[in-house]
């Protein structure tokens, strides 16, 4: 099992060689590892970490990111963006699953990126509930 996994992490890798990957951390609600790759005009990020709210819980999310363009000073290194993904968090016995709508301001140059988000999350199930993830993050861009 463990080779297939590294053969298949293998061909993912040169599969996104010719795209930015960007790796890194986020700190806040959720805490954890940070990634996203970025495909033209048009951004995957993920994160895989834990919880403030619950200590145990584990919360994974993907997202699809756009740039907003909201910032027009062209000497600027800030960039707005905003999106659309799903959220995964297995908290206790009742795993949540949920629709998040992040926004956020990001500053890169050539190999880093730092970001600052917020993301309003529509829990799908157990219950529909409102809730809020926000977090600033620091990612290291591969080429």
């Amino acid at each position: 099992m463990k080779k297939v996994l590294l053969v298949i992490g293998f061909i993912m890798i040169g599969c996104v060689s010719s795209y930015a990957f960007e790796l890194g951390m986020i700190a806040g609600e959720p805490t954890g590892l940070s990634a996203a790759i970025s495909l033209g005009g048009q951004t995957m990020a993920c994160a895989a970490a834990w919880s403030f709210e619950n200590p145990t819980a584990v919360h994974l999310h993907v997202d699809a990111i756009w740039n907003l363009g909201l910032l027009k000073d062209s000497r600027s290194h800030f960039k707005t963006y905003g999106g659309v993904g799903g959220r995964f968090k297995a908290v206790d016995e009742k795993p949540r699953i949920g629709l998040r709508l992040p926004f956020g301001i990001k500053a890169e140059n050539e190999r880093i990126v730092v970001f600052m988000e917020i993301a309003p999350i529509v829990d799908l199930a157990p219950a529909s509930v409102l809730r809020f993830n926000a977090g600033i993050g620091l990612r290291y861009r591969f080429r």
